[in-house]
């Protein structure tokens, strides 16, 4: 069942902070920023390292023009086990049909 919800992780916390810094931004103003336009608790959420929802953390990576899978922690081994068990799983499906 995929995750409705995901958090940052602690190093990535660190770069978006960073990110909020270089733009010049606080996190009042990236709650009010035009492209991203969500909560203050949202943001604090995120900073806070607690889980918000999927489209809100690829939102505040996007402005932040930051990279989400490695904001979350997803590690590229991760992606590729990922990406190689896909087909797999697809095939099994058109075996059983």
């Amino acid at each position: 069942m995929p995750q409705n919800s995901i958090a940052a992780c602690s190093d990535g916390i660190k770069k978006a902070q960073q990110a909020l810094e270089r733009k010049g931004l606080s996190r009042q103003k990236l709650a009010k920023y035009k492209d991203c336009n969500l909560s203050r608790s949202t943001i604090d959420n995120f900073f806070n390292g607690k889980a918000v929802s999927n489209e809100s953390f690829v939102n505040i990576c996007e402005v932040l023009e930051l990279d989400f899978d490695e904001i979350a922690g997803i590690s590229q081994a991760s992606k590729q086990v990922t990406e190689q068990s896909a087909p797999q799983k697809e095939s099994l499906t058109e075996t059983i049909n």
